[in-house]
């Protein structure tokens, strides 16, 4: 069948000393993740004839991020966002898309049932994320440069007895959702505060550059749908 999903188990077993006999563990392997910026399909022209990443961020700073733990880190998940969704379709200009903040901490939650707390059981992850960027427009025709800022929040809860392969789906689906959140508020900065937007019809072609971060582009069930969105001009 074409939709048939496949998947299979790759059971590891461990003979036991002292008589204990044998002891078999099995691990879910599902199908490859794809990146989470693949479910971009239309570009959205901008009015500049090249766009520039830049990596701000300093991962570093922050003793408790965890974003490089997940399959596709934000950073990384967010320059591949550029490359599939923006394209330069102008005359002049430079577009900066400056990733200024893209963080993910993580909280131990324990259930709420007081039970199961004895039991240490039905434990689960809240991962949140915090993503800040500055979008600006640089033309060499005029002083200055068009810029906003955007800032966008998430939370995203995984039970913590997932296997590695559900865990990394679940983190997976948390990036996507954080890049539809980021979509909506970079389209809007730029066919609306910067008033840059383009008919993608007219790209000029060759991609994006990229400087920062040193990353390799890289090709995860319940989610909490909380986002917080905030774009402000500086």
């Amino acid at each position: 069948m074409k939709n048939k999903r496949l998947s299979f188990l790759v059971c590891v077993s461990v003979l036991a000393l002292g008589g204990a006999g044998l002891v078999a563990g099995c691990t879910t392997v599902g199908p490859a993740l794809k990146s989470p910026a693949a479910q971009f399909t239309q570009a959205q022209g901008v009015s500049a004839t090249r766009i520039e990443v830049v990596n701000a961020s300093n991962a570093a700073a922050y003793g408790n991020d965890v974003s490089s733990t997940f399959p596709t880190p934000l950073d990384v998940a967010l320059r591949s966002y550029v490359d599939k969704r923006l394209v330069a379709a102008g005359t002049e200009g430079t577009f900066i898309f400056s990733i200024e903040e893209a963080r993910v901490t993580r909280e131990d939650v324990q259930s709420d049932n007081k039970y199961a707390r004895k039991l240490n059981v039905d434990n689960r992850d809240r991962y949140s994320a915090l993503i800040r960027l500055k979008l600006m427009r640089e033309n060499p025709t005029a002083p200055g440069a068009a810029h906003t800022e955007l800032r966008v929040q998430r939370t995203w809860t995984i039970a913590d007895n997932l296997s590695i392969a559900e865990r990394e789906r679940e983190q997976n689906a948390f990036v996507e959702q954080l890049l539809r959140d980021v979509d909506a508020a970079v389209v809007n900065g730029i066919n609306n505060t910067l008033q840059i937007g383009a008919n993608a019809a007219n790209a000029i072609g060759g991609g994006s550059s990229y400087s920062g971060g040193g990353y390799e582009p890289a090709p995860a069930m319940g989610a909490q749908p909380v986002p917080q969105v905030e774009a402000s001009p500086f």
